[in-house]
């Protein structure tokens, strides 16, 4: 039965909530995730411990933001429980443009076989692109919404640029819109981040070097992010 705990026949509807929850804290996400799926009582509790915490330090072509952006666009109640974000850097404008792999994205120890087909990365990165096209108006409603940006007049959007001025940020409408169409992560995580109400701990792991978002101009105009953050961290 759906219902049921193999372990001892307990039915769940008759488990307190609160022992749920602790069930539901020390089980592992694949368990989370079947958990959610017997009936509602149990779902909740289930819910409740996936989306405390966003934790990602996989390079970005295998597990891209846009995956857990996509979601509380269109489920801010999900959004609302997020408590913690822990996620590793991402990849410059620059560096998509010209070629260059993202830190630890691969380990090839064959150069020839680089030198040949350039950076593996960059199969990939077609995928990504293809799938985050089809996000981008969703991002940009809610980063409309959000009041990150002003209503683009005009659907196009200029392509990534392949140079670079040291010491700048980019601090432009266009420029928040430029990336987020062309799936760059930076523009992914800021919309993230204001779409956090309870986010209470921020850990960012190695960020970039390359010129970035100015996040504080982005992020300031928004109301609606970092109300209850105690803890920020970032490294690199």
């Amino acid at each position: 039965m759906a219902n049921v705990l193999p372990s001892g026949g307990v039915n769940l509807v008759d488990i307190p909530t609160e022992l749920l929850d602790q069930i539901a804290s020390l089980a592992p996400r694949s368990a989370l995730c079947a958990l959610a799926l017997t009936l509602k009582k149990a779902s909740v509790s289930a819910i409740n411990s996936l989306y405390k915490s966003y934790l990602n330090h996989t390079a970005p072509a295998k597990a891209p933001f846009y995956l857990f952006l996509h979601t509380i666009c269109e489920r801010p109640d999900l959004a609302a429980k997020v408590k913690r974000v822990d996620i590793r850097g991402w990849r410059s404008e620059y560096k998509v443009a010209t070629g260059v792999a993202w830190r630890d994205v691969t380990q090839i120890s064959d150069v020839d076989q680089v030198k040949k087909n350039g950076p593996s990365f960059t199969s990939t990165e077609k995928l990504i692109r293809g799938s985050n096209a089809g996000n981008f108006k969703l991002f940009v409603e809610v980063a409309v919404k959000a009041r990150l940006i002003a209503r683009p007049a005009s659907p196009s959007v200029p392509t990534l640029k392949s140079s670079i001025v040291w010491y700048t940020t980019l601090e432009e409408d266009g420029d928040f819109l430029r990336l987020l169409k062309r799936g760059m992560e930076d523009a992914q995580v800021v919309l993230m981040l204001v779409l956090l109400p309870n986010m209470e701990f921020l850990y960012i792991d190695g960020p970039s070097p390359f010129p970035l978002l100015n996040w504080h101009q982005f992020l300031s105009r928004s109301g609606t992010g970092f109300h209850k953050l105690s803890t920020l961290q970032i490294d690199g």
